[in-house]
């Protein structure tokens, strides 16, 4: 796309959103309820996957985290720590 109908699209639209927040309420709602259902409707439905695999990875990679954690705790040997503590009696076994 050439950078001038690139600069032509996006005054479109900030012209029509302009017009569009002029309106009165009783056209406005409508008109918005019709595009989340027509035309938006694609993009919302990404963006509510990408929200839910997003909060599907954080979890994935806190119990890893918290698994690899658990397990290099597990096997440092006992001789590894200079001064033996709680802490360091749970590390051996």
């Amino acid at each position: 796309m050439r950078p001038g109908a690139t600069r032509c699209s996006f005054l479109a639209c900030v012209g029509l959103s302009i017009a569009a927040l002029s309106l009165p309420d009783q056209w406005r709602d409508p008109l918005a309820q019709g595009l989340r259902q027509s035309v938006l409707a694609p993009f919302l439905f990404l963006q509510r996957q990408t929200e839910l695999l997003a909060a599907a990875r954080y979890r994935y990679d806190a119990r890893r985290g918290a698994a690899r954690f658990g397990r290099a705790r597990r096997n440092v040997p006992a001789r590894s720590c200079a001064v033996k503590t709680p802490a360091c009696a749970a590390c051996s076994g």
